[in-house]
């Protein structure tokens, strides 16, 4: 089926997966609904140059990260999740657009939506 993943909003500094209830969405779009959560704030998107020397030259981008592997998830159980992995749409408020913009920019997102 086709999937819709939600990315939340709250600045990239507050937010939960559960804030749209997306049952409704999904029942009336004939659509497959996943919110997902990812890291935020500090934990998220701290960037520090003894963090990137420590992580490989690079710090700041766990949440992009964490959508990211969300999306390979996906890919990967498609099958038994009932999800058509080339029909991955994302959607995203306020800061979840911001993080569409990101995954739209990073190469590693390359295949992982459309």
């Amino acid at each position: 089926m086709p999937t819709i993943v939600y990315l939340y909003g709250g600045d990239l500094t507050d937010g939960y997966s559960n804030n749209y209830p997306g049952g409704r969405f999904s029942q009336e779009t004939g659509t497959i609904f996943v919110s997902i959560n990812y890291r935020v704030n500090f934990f998220g998107f701290l960037a520090t140059k003894e963090i990137s020397l420590e992580s490989g030259g690079c710090s700041g981008n766990y949440g992009f990260s964490d959508q990211q592997s969300a999306l390979r998830f996906l890919h990967r159980n498609a099958h038994s999740l009932r999800v058509d992995a080339s029909r991955i749409t994302l959607a995203g408020q306020s800061s979840g657009g911001t993080s569409i913009f990101a995954l739209m920019s990073s190469p590693a997102s390359s295949g992982l939506f459309s």
